[in-house]
């Protein structure tokens, strides 16, 4: 995981999962923005596969579970989910991802 320069209490959750998934690390670096996070992350993982999510995330309970059950039945190099956006001044949500855009595989 990469703390990206975080100001509030994230870092202090990243050392909470440390605790639960003692396999995962942790770099903490000036904010450098997201695609230098993810690039710094890329370079320096060991594991065979990647997730990117943002603090501000919510993940949906068994996502990475599904995520990674398509990849290995597709051979998959890549699968990827949707998401929402949620406007905090009350603006309609909208998927980050239009759904034409996509071949959907359940």
């Amino acid at each position: 995981m990469v703390n990206n320069g975080s100001t509030d209490n994230s870092a202090l959750l990243l050392e909470e999962c440390i605790e639960r998934f003692p396999n995962t690390k942790i770099l903490h670096q000036e904010n450098l923005g997201v695609s230098v996070a993810r690039n710094v992350g890329m370079n320096i993982t060991i594991g065979k596969y990647i997730a990117f999510s943002d603090i501000d995330d919510i993940i949906h309970l068994g996502i990475y579970n599904h995520l990674l059950t398509l990849a290995k039945l597709g051979n998959l190099d890549v699968a990827v989910c949707n998401g929402t956006y949620v406007y905090m001044d009350g603006s309609p949500s909208k998927l980050i991802f239009p759904l034409k855009n996509f071949h959907r595989q359940a």
